[in-house]
């Protein structure tokens, strides 16, 4: 039993007897069955059975222990009982908060640790567009599931395999530079900014005459595209001492101008996604910066016009007069200087002081050395030699794109922001193959052909094929053109087609021409067409010079296996012009070149075609006679 000094736990000393009270026996803090005391199945006992805390059955032991009688042992301290479980918490506690502040302090040593890792892969992929940019293999740095080429990838098939304008292209792109941190990217490329004062203040002479030696023709036909091809050689053969401002272009008014090159920035966010890819944005940006801005279109019509000299007169410019008049003082006095005598040399120097910048001091000891100095100093002040009156007001008025075209390069700018002469966005598509069966004209692609006239005379005109339908849509855009269009339906062996397409009239005469548009199979075998629609231009009356709308269309058996043609009339005196639409396409609709699809049956598709009409006259001719 406990002595009456040693007080329950919660208790006093006049509780210590009671049963079944808070204190007593049975009780929280009592004998039996008690928190703290010496007997069975207490919290805290000594030599207890069952205890928790006690020394048989140990911290926490719940035994099987048959529970007998005990024998009394000496009560411990209730308050250094205490102490220790306090202890032990804040131990557990202790090694709790130790073990979640670790945890947490791990998490975020993993997430900063994590962030870096993509914040390097996300740098790394931006550096890698210095070698993809030029190869042309940006697409396998965008994310996986991207269905489109990027623009930049389309510039060499806008090249259509043309060797001067490719060139040109891997010029520019080769020598820009990638510089990528985690603040982003920047990409130099070539200023076209300062290409255009380069024309008009050092080359001029020069352009015109490589337009001259060319033996351009302004009134022919490929005027434009001559032009885009010159712009492209002289942007090569001159590129590199523009930009290292060697030879003419060391000058020192040329830093008037501008830098040689410009810089495209965008940050990591915008440039990259969070899985480390590059953005279709950045691409779209920096292909309209290199060839789809307003600097790069106005340095192709200052080429134009420097070129055909359409841009006006050039004068020496006033200051520049000045400026050449002391130059050639110096230049007189230093073809004769090693001649003059010692006691001349000093009125050298006079006529150096006044020949030179105030602020230029004359070495007086060494009159030869001084000429040579004073030469290098006014080298270093030439004012821009001179002016072209009329440019200015010219470039105002001018109609952009009218000489060096536009529509060869810049795919996002063709694809997304390019307008007609009338102001109306249309979709410029690359320029493929060369209309052979092999190298197909691709949709949108022009071609020069010829094309019957009513006069029984070929005449030469430029065709692009703008839009082809078949089936549903084939029905629709014919009811479009003329209600009268009725009675077609998907559900006939023979299906509607319908092309839209431009001519133009290349020479200076008037003509009137056909359609030579047709249906044909590998052997240019024709499928005939029965009928006729409402609406269709089939037939135009041109202008020299004059562009025009026609439209054509077809319906035939089995289409997606036959090939569009252009010289159905042509008979083998003229090369046909093949279209890669409907069978054996070569190209995808991003201009892409893939596997052609070899038909031997083709030919015979088509020849079924025209069998299986001949049948059909003959059934109903028969049905008619029955």
């Amino acid at each position: 039993m406990a002595k009456k000094d040693d007080l329950d736990l919660f208790g006093n000393p006049e509780n210590e007897e009671k049963q079944n009270q808070f204190g007593g026996s049975n009780s929280f803090g009592g004998n039996d069955n008690s928190f703290g005391n010496n007997n069975n199945n207490s919290f805290g006992g000594n030599n207890n059975n069952n205890s928790f805390g006690g020394n048989n059955g140990g911290f926490g032991g719940f035994s099987n222990i048959d529970m007998g009688d005990v024998r009394e042992e000496k009560p411990v301290n209730k308050k250094a009982i205490v102490a220790g479980i306090m202890a032990g918490v804040l131990v557990l506690g202790g090694g709790t908060g130790g073990y979640l502040y670790w945890n947490k302090s791990h998490k975020e040593k993993v997430a900063v640790e994590t962030a870096k890792n993509l914040e390097k892969k996300r740098v790394s992929v931006l550096k890698s567009l210095e070698n993809a940019i030029p190869s042309f293999t940006t697409k396998e740095l965008l994310p996986e599931g991207e269905d489109v080429i990027s623009n930049l990838d389309m510039e060499i098939v806008y090249m259509n395999e043309n060797k001067v304008r490719t060139e040109f292209l891997k010029k520019i792109l080769e020598n820009a530079e990638v510089n990528a941190s985690k603040s982003g990217i920047e990409y130099t490329h070539f200023n076209w900014s300062y290409l255009s004062a380069i024309m008009q203040n050092v080359d001029y002479e020069k352009i015109q005459k490589m337009y001259k030696d060319a033996g351009i023709d302004r009134k022919a036909h490929d005027f434009q595209d001559k032009l885009a091809d010159l712009f492209s050689k002289y942007v090569s053969e001159n590129y590199d001492k523009m930009v290292a401002k060697e030879g003419d272009y060391s000058r020192s008014y040329i830093n008037s101008f501008a830098e040689p090159t410009k810089v495209v920035s965008m940050s990591l966010n915008e440039a990259t996604t969070k899985e480390g890819k590059v953005t279709m944005e950045l691409l779209n940006t920096l292909d309209k910066s290199l060839f789809g801005s307003d600097e790069f279109h106005n340095a192709l019509d200052v080429f134009g016009l420097v070129a055909t000299g359409d841009i006006g007169k050039k004068e020496e410019t006033e200051k520049h007069k000045e400026w050449a008049s002391r130059k050639k003082i110096l230049e007189d006095y230093g073809s004769k200087i090693d001649k003059l005598p010692v006691n001349e040399l000093k009125d050298v120097n006079n006529v150096l002081k006044d020949v030179l910048n105030d602020g230029y001091k004359v070495n007086i000891d060494d009159p030869k050395d001084a000429y040579k100095k004073a030469l290098e100093e006014l080298n270093k002040v030439e004012p821009v030699p001179w002016k072209i009156d009329s440019a200015k007001d010219l470039m105002e008025k001018f109609k952009k794109g009218s000489l060096t075209p536009y529509t060869w390069i810049g795919s996002y700018f063709l694809q997304n922001e390019y307008k007609d002469t009338e102001g109306k966005q249309i979709i410029v598509n690359a320029q493929i193959g060369d209309g052979s069966y092999d190298k197909p004209k691709a949709l949108g692609s022009s071609f020069l052909t010829k094309a019957k006239g009513t006069d029984g005379k070929y005449h030469d005109v430029k065709v692009t094929l703008k839009s082809i339908t078949t089936g549903q849509d084939a029905i629709k855009q014919s009811l479009e053109v003329d209600e009268r269009n009725q009675g077609f339906t998907t559900t006939s062996d023979l299906i509607l087609g319908v092309l839209m397409f431009t001519v133009e009239n290349v020479t200076d005469d008037e003509i009137e021409i056909d359609s030579e548009f047709s249906l044909a199979d590998k052997s240019i075998n024709l499928v005939p067409r029965n009928g006729s629609m409402f609406g269709f231009k089939e037939r135009i009356k041109l202008k020299g010079r004059e562009i025009g709308q026609m439209s054509d269309w077809f319906f035939a058996k089995e289409v997606d296996t036959s090939n569009l043609i252009w010289g159905k009339t042509f008979n083998r005196a003229y090369p046909v012009v093949w279209q890669n639409v409907l069978a054996d396409t070569v190209y995808d609709k991003y201009g892409r070149p893939r596997d052609r699809r070899e038909r031997e049956v083709v030919g015979n598709k088509a020849q079924d075609n025209v069998n299986d009409l001949e049948q059909k006259a003959e059934l109903k001719k028969q049905q008619k006679d029955d």
